[in-house]
């Protein structure tokens, strides 16, 4: 057998890389364990790239630790997939997206890549609420009064529907959200908006493990069921005009 002491070089075919529909960039608070997983999920297991960065949180959940978050955005920004193609930046955290604002957190990442769309959970379920046609509103969240209270004053301001029944698990840390049972989110749901009158159901937080029973709760509800995951997936994929039916994660992905 002839031993070969050269390297060979080869040609090699090209194509568009992992990410031919759609490339997107989530953002993840570094103490949120759930966020990736959950987006994946919803997201089309080919062509579809999903890039995460990390942004360092305190321990506790406030409007000033969340507000803080602010300064540490470019860099994150910065070092998602810095040398390739990003269509979309998703920000992954539903409450630091109502204290930054909307287009406060588009403006500060659109500054370091100024090419892509932005979304974020509320923005999102803004607009899933709208194009699912909802008009009572259910609304479960992980929080405590400080966070519920910024929700109440952020979603009429915003365009939001109204908001007909409220229930939470009143928790103040993404370790503590990330260990409620997907179980306890389902039963707490039925109960919050069984007698409510809602025709539409939001499940609040991105550390909320929802994506094993939105079906189930659609079909035992009767009604559209909307999560800050679910949510985030389904418009970044909008954004990047990366259309995805699937009768698996929620009415959304069919409408």
């Amino acid at each position: 057998m002839k031993i070969m002491n050269q390297w060979q070089t080869f040609t090699a075919q090209s194509d568009d890389g992992p990410a031919r529909h759609a490339a997107i960039g989530l953002i993840v608070l570094d103490s949120d364990v759930v966020i990736e997983q959950e987006v994946r999920r919803f997201l089309p297991a080919d062509d579809v790239g999903l890039f995460a960065s990390r942004i360092s949180m305190a321990p506790t959940l406030s409007p000033e630790t969340l507000g803080a978050l602010r300064d540490e955005i470019p860099a994150v920004v910065a070092r998602l997939v810095p040398n390739d193609r990003l269509d979309v930046v998703a920000f992954g955290c539903t409450s630091a997206s109502m204290v930054l604002g909307s287009a406060a957190l588009e403006q500060i990442i659109r500054a370091a890549r100024p090419q892509v769309a932005v979304t974020d959970p509320i923005r999102a379920a803004l607009a899933a609420v709208s194009t699912l046609g909802i008009n009572r509103l259910a609304v479960l969240t992980p929080y405590e009064p400080a966070l519920n209270q910024l929700f109440d004053d952020f979603w009429p301001a915003n365009g939001g529907a109204a908001v007909v029944a409220r229930g939470c698990f009143s928790k103040n840390s993404d370790p503590q959200i990330c260990r409620v049972a997907p179980q306890a989110i389902y039963q707490a749901a039925l109960q919050l908006v069984r007698q409510s009158g809602a025709d539409g159901l939001f499940i609040s937080c991105t550390a909320m493990r929802c994506s094993d029973i939105i079906t189930r709760l659609e079909a035992d509800l009767g009604i559209p069921v909307i999560t800050s995951n679910q949510a985030l997936a389904w418009h970044a994929m909008q954004l990047a005009d990366c259309h995805h039916n699937s009768t698996h994660y929620g009415k959304i992905f069919s409408s």
